[in-house]
């Protein structure tokens, strides 16, 4: 009898590894490169393999890397470049364009970055259960927000950079859930864009508000 035995096939979980955080005796730096690269240029195949457990510390210290990153290429282009101008802005944001304001903005950001996390992603999922797209728990959304947020590193380009990522990690965080949670595209996309819908409304209509009460004063 021969001693030969068919080659068993590896698992997928061993053939395709994660590759967020670095298996032990690997390069960190590399690891995180791998991980930006697949999360923002292959997020499909990179949502489908993103275990629903475990490691959470390393997929926050992920996000809050990407953030103070981010917030540092913002603070750096706050202080060489003018700002661009939107219009008749209200007395409390002109205020956030100081250079002081922007220093103290970035030395909070792990803070303001975690908060967001949390505020994006209990919205979101509240939506995924109500469109009854919600399958895994609240931990497989807090991990596809963190790993969407990638794109934030665009702000290394002045003034365009913002606006690309924040599209962009819109179409990541839908692509995150759908595979997060095994859903359809429809209630991942109907579970991000309605907050970010009302939220948009919501701001218009305090900014007409602010804007006409500030007419009548000037008027009386």
């Amino acid at each position: 009898m021969s001693d030969d035995f068919p080659e068993v096939a590896a698992p997928e979980s061993t053939q395709h590894s994660f590759p967020w955080p670095p298996p032990e005796g690997a390069s960190v730096v590399e690891a995180f490169v791998n991980t930006w690269r697949a999360s923002v240029f292959q997020p499909t195949a990179f949502f489908r393999r993103m275990p629903r457990q475990d490691d959470y510390g390393a997929v926050i210290l992920y996000y809050l890397v990407i953030s103070v990153v981010a917030a540092g290429c913002q603070l750096f282009w706050h202080m060489v470049l003018p700002p661009v101008s939107y219009g008749p802005l209200l007395e409390f944001m002109k205020q956030q364009e100081s250079a002081a304001g922007a220093v103290v903005s970035f030395l909070i950001t792990p803070v303001l970055a975690l908060s967001a996390l949390y505020i994006v992603a209990g919205v979101t999922h509240v939506m995924l259960l109500l469109v009854h797209g919600e399958k895994h728990g609240f931990d497989p959304t807090t991990r596809a927000v963190a790993f969407s947020h990638g794109p934030a590193l665009f702000a290394i380009v002045p003034y365009l950079g913002n606006f690309v990522a924040f599209f962009w990690t819109i179409l990541l965080v839908i692509i995150g859930l759908r595979e997060a949670h095994e859903t359809s595209t429809g209630k991942a996309a109907t579970a991000v864009l309605v907050p970010l819908f009302l939220l948009v409304v919501l701001g218009v209509l305090v900014t007409l508000a602010v804007l006409a009460m500030g007419l009548l004063e000037t008027r009386l």
